[in-house]
Parts: structure tokens; C-alpha cells; sequence
């Protein structure tokens, strides 16, 4: 699958958020567009979260910590982060 590419299961949620109430469908749409951001993202720099950031420009340990919040679906991380 490509990296800008969304899951399926992705699609079903937010199919579902649909019948939420806007606040929580807000949520659920924001958490899987970060989700496939930071996953493009390191796709994108060779999973380098230095550069990235940069290209984010966003601070390393904000990027780190998006990482570790969707890691379960990013497992994108290498061994060397680029430090």
C-alpha cells in the first residue's frame, strides 16, 4: 500500500464517525488523518524523524510523540531515528 493511501479499517471508521455526534466524529476523523500523515511523513524521509520534522515543522519530540500516540497502525519506525 502506498504511504498516502488509507487503510480499509480506516474507512470504516470514519464511515462510522458519520453517525456521531460532531464533536466525537471530529475526533475520530482528526486521529486518522495524523495517523496517515505521520505515516506518509517517515515513509517519505526513509523513516528518518529528524527530517521529517523539519518538513513538518514540527519540533523532534512532537513528532515523536505522535509516533508513539499511532504506533500501533505507524510501524514505520527504524532502528536509527536519525539522531
Amino acid at each position: 500500500m502506498a504511504p498516502h493511501e488509507a487503510c480499509p479499517h480506516d474507512f470504516a471508521a470514519l464511515r462510522a464517525a458519520l453517525d456521531r455526534p460532531l464533536r466525537e466524529a471530529r475526533a475520530i476523523w482528526l486521529d486518522a488523518m495524523e495517523r496517515a500523515y505521520v505515516r506518509h511523513l517517515l515513509a517519505r524521509h526513509g523513516g528518518n524523524v529528524a527530517r521529517a520534522a523539519v518538513a513538518a515543522t514540527v519540533d523532534r519530540t512532537h513528532l515523536y510523540r505522535l509516533i508513539r500516540k499511532h504506533e500501533r497502525s505507524t510501524a514505520t519506525e527504524p532502528e536509527s531515528h536519525g539522531r
